[in-house]
């Protein structure tokens, strides 16, 4: 894990005489200190301790902040136990380059060795920001991961007594938290740690805004230095999640595990562990972890849903169907469980309830642009992008809505073209993400149909962007725009194939709609399709999931 160094080469006249003092031969040729150095590294790399030691010293009097030279003399240091000497050679080593990543390493070495735990917990930050710079933080990210779980619990009477900041500074910081001012959260933890350096409580909030913030392997880094000072069964289950979000499934069950060992009932951590289970492959698993939850809690009503998730994706349809017959008569009016039962039952539905459509994508907003992009591979509105620039004159300068504009993706690619875009979705929480953007003038929290039916569509483009996939009867919707919109608006909107009748509810829970029916609809409403291609809308359970790009003209 820890490696010698040789990136050097310039010529030191006298070093003959310092490296072979007792050679007497005139004719032996002068060395490079690139030379020396590789000559010091083969002899420590073949054990030769006394010659390795000599070469380096040779170095480091003729070039006292040679950077491999004091590397490589610090590992030798660490080697024997002297591990004040190791630490200063290999601080003078960074402060010559700082961002060689093996220079981090061996100085972390010297503190896991030396059991200095605190110094070891704020070195590993300066390690991930070297392997950042250098390409090497996907790399590295193993090696961090090993060092923090070997550290043990510091034992709280070897802390200073001022080691928290005050109650109400915590609150402050909890209220920005929860007002998703994330940055501004970060700066105000950031500067505290200057002052609390050791604080569990900061530590742990400084995990969330950073993870909120996108910086997952930080985010990371920062729980694991609050498990350093104190191990809770929330700071596990953050860790977590923010190892599931990096695809990190080993490691995410084993946080699960912990916070699980510390609160036997800790809810949320059996629900992920079966999730993590199930994406391992272990079903058995990760049903026995649901069947668990249910037990401790038999009301939860979200449990159940998990379960019936599970079953259908398992293809296990009699066991589903039964999950939500008893979310049903738990509570009656659950929408999402009569969706899923009639779409595994394949009933006739003219739409989603909105109150599914609000509570499914409530639920899956902090994650839905990970899932979406790199777990489904969706790339529509980049692919809806293409098909407009090639179908629509002079592509610049427009004046767009966005009609269930999530969390922004469709907007994020039209914004170069843009002068203003206007944003609506029914999820409150999508529509947080969304304005975190910074690409909208205007989100409205609204059904697009109440919100087509009380404003003026005065654009030039209109997308709605796998969005009609929650809407069956796409009548009112198509007579709503007619209505509202000007002369020569383009319309932009994706479907999902289905090759017979007008709609279908599918077992995904998604709408289908055909072609002919779409084609009825402009028809009907005097519209035109300027331009119908065929796309890959998304993947799912790794098969490709066929639909439809159509740019209507009004």
């Amino acid at each position: 894990m820890f490696y010698l160094c040789d990136t050097s080469g310039k010529i030191i006249a006298d070093l003959r005489s310092l490296v072979a003092p007792h050679n007497e031969n005139p004719s032996m040729p002068e060395l490079t200190i690139d030379q020396a150095l590789q000559k010091g590294i083969e002899a420590h790399e073949a054990g030769q301790v006394q010659e390795a030691n000599r070469l380096y010293t040779a170095i480091l009097k003729a070039q006292p902040k040679h950077p491999d030279a004091n590397h490589n003399m610090g590992i030798l240091a660490c080697s024997i136990g002297n591990f004040k000497q190791a630490e200063n050679l290999i601080m003078t080593a960074i402060s010559v380059n700082s961002n060689i990543a093996n220079f981090w390493l061996s100085l972390i070495n010297v503190y896991v060795k030396s059991n200095n735990h605190l110094a070891l917990i704020h070195t590993i930050p300066f390690l991930i920001e070297s392997g950042q710079k250098n390409a090497d933080g996907d790399q590295l990210y193993e090696v961090v991961m090993s060092l923090i779980s070997e550290i043990p619990e510091i034992n709280p009477n070897n802390l200073p007594k001022s080691t928290e900041p005050s109650q109400s500074q915590i609150i402050e910081l909890i209220n920005l938290l929860k007002s998703a001012t994330y940055e501004k959260a970060k700066i105000s933890i950031e500067q505290l740690l200057m002052t609390f350096p050791i604080s569990y409580n900061l530590h742990y909030l400084h995990g969330i805004a950073l993870n909120s913030s996108g910086l997952y392997v930080e985010a990371i880094l920062a729980y694991s230095k609050s498990l350093a000072f104190r191990k809770t069964p929330d700071t596990y289950y953050n860790k977590g999640n923010t190892e599931k979000r990096l695809g990190k499934i080993e490691q995410a069950i084993v946080s699960y595990k912990e916070a699980l060992r510390l609160d036997p009932k800790h809810y949320d951590s059996l629900l992920n562990l079966a999730n993590c289970r199930l994406i391992k492959g272990e079903a058995d698993k990760a049903i026995a972890s649901l069947l668990i939850a249910i037990d401790l809690f038999p009301n939860r009503e979200d449990a159940y849903l998990n379960l019936a998730g599970m079953y259908t994706k398992l293809l296990m349809v009699p066991e589903a169907v039964t999950t939500l017959k008893k979310i049903l008569y738990l509570n009656p009016e659950n929408e999402t469980a009569k969706h899923r039962l009639s779409s595994i039952n394949g009933d006739h539905l003219e739409t989603a309830s909105k109150d599914y459509v609000e509570k499914h994508f409530d639920q899956f907003a902090e994650d839905f642009e990970n899932k979406l992009v790199n777990k489904l591979s969706y790339s529509t509105p980049k692919k809806t992008l293409a098909v407009l620039q090639k179908t629509i004159p002079n592509f610049t300068n427009l004046e767009i809505l966005d009609l269930g504009c999530g969390t922004g993706l469709m907007g994020s690619v039209l914004h170069p073209h843009a002068c203003t875009i206007d944003g609506v979705d029914l999820s409150s929480k999508m529509l947080e993400k969304a304005f975190e953007k910074g690409i909208y003038k205007n989100l409205y929290n609204s059904d697009i149909i109440n919100f087509i039916k009380d404003n003026a569509l005065n654009y030039d483009l209109i997308t709605i962007i796998d969005v009609l996939v929650y809407m069956g009867d796409l009548t009112k919707l198509f007579k709503a725009i007619r209505k509202k919109c000007q002369n020569n608006l383009y319309l932009a909107l994706t479907t999902e194939n289905l090759n017979e009748g007008d709609y279908k509810l599918m077992p995904s829970g998604r709408f289908c709609h055909s072609h002919n029916y779409i084609s009825k609809l402009v028809i009907q409403n005097q519209f035109s399709i300027i331009h119908k291609e065929c796309s890959v809308i998304r993947t799912e359970g790794k098969k490709d999931v066929e639909g439809n790009i159509y740019i209507l003209r009004s």
